[in-house]
């Protein structure tokens, strides 16, 4: 009897959750298609579904609105905020204003900002928005792909603007790190080696604690940083989740990963648990991360999901 008042409880407030918070979400699925994925299982029918529908209520999901307030806070806090600080440190601690404001319009003249990616990604689409939401920026402080930096000259791959001192790649999640590890290792030795006076920063909306590390440890970023970082407690299964606490003794971490890594064995084999074992519960409205358990979103197998994932996008890895 506890056990189904839960159930009905959660599934009130999944409703609610789809009316809202996620009226964008892509799918023409009912939720109760989705919970349908899952099979009774032993005196309790509700147990897997049950732990799904909870796992579900904890989904952290960023429609386009939100999306745009962390564009605004990724250009204010991770870019101009640090300029500001900058010009007034080279400057003597100056509060003059209009000697500041005419400083930084200087320096944003030498910056470019890129998508992760290539032209079709992510990166590239969440720079129209960074752009829509940050009007004071020119549209030649942006270009669509990193190929735009460069040209031939004498059959050498040349940078094409050498008083550019700024280049920022954006990108909205990082993963394992992976991803931009690989994307970022041949382009960023090409500005260097034209040009070694430049800062090149990798600014992320969200990223794990582990994936941020790694892509400080294994590219020559200059900077790495993000507007959430996601630590241990957000990985579903690990002993510091934020899930399973003391408030849920009636749900069981242990089934709730079992089962998990069972039919994520059977939709995502090579990572049952999310790209990296992330364990994430995390998705945007224009795509979720593979990092995710594939509980969520996958479409392989005959699974319906509940949350759209297109591949070949720049996060996610």
């Amino acid at each position: 009897m506890e056990n189904t008042e839960m159930y009905n409880k959660l599934l009130n407030k999944i409703k609610v959750f789809s009316e809202t918070v996620w009226r964008e979400r892509n799918s023409d699925s009912p939720l109760e298609a989705w919970l349908n994925n899952f099979n009774h299982i032993d005196d309790n029918e509700f147990s897997e579904k049950l732990n799904a529908l909870y796992l579900l209520s904890k989904f952290m999901y960023f429609g386009t609105n939100e999306t745009r307030e962390l564009l605004k806070s990724l250009y204010r806090d991770k870019f101009k905020c640090k300029i500001i600080h900058k010009i007034r440190k080279t400057y003597l601690n100056t509060t003059d204003v209009d000697f500041i404001e005419k400083e930084y319009e200087y320096e944003l003249r030498k910056t470019i900002f890129i998508g992760l990616g290539t032209a079709s990604e992510s990166g590239s689409f969440l720079l129209y928005l960074f752009r829509q939401v940050n009007s004071e920026l020119a549209t030649n402080n942006f270009v669509s792909s990193s190929d735009e930096l460069f040209e031939n000259v004498d059959g050498k791959r040349r940078l094409k603007d050498k008083t550019i001192r700024n280049y920022i790649f954006i990108d909205d999640f990082c993963g394992s790190g992976k991803q931009a590890k690989e994307y970022s290792k041949n382009i960023l030795e090409e500005i260097n080696k034209n040009n070694n006076e430049v800062n090149i920063s990798y600014l992320t909306l969200m990223g794990t604690k582990e994936g941020l590390q790694a892509v400080r440890s294994n590219t020559n970023f200059n900077e790495v940083a993000t507007i959430f970082e996601l630590d241990s407690s957000f990985k579903c299964f690990s002993g510091e989740s934020r899930y399973f606490q003391d408030d849920h003794n009636e749900l069981d971490l242990k089934f709730t990963e079992d089962f998990c890594r069972k039919y994520g064995q059977k939709l995502y084999p090579s990572h049952p648990l999310g790209f990296g074992n992330c364990q994430l519960l995390l998705g945007f409205a224009h795509n979720t991360p593979d990092n995710s358990l594939p509980i969520f979103w996958s479409e392989t197998n005959d699974w319906i999901f509940v949350f759209k994932r297109y591949n070949k996008f720049s996060y996610g890895e």
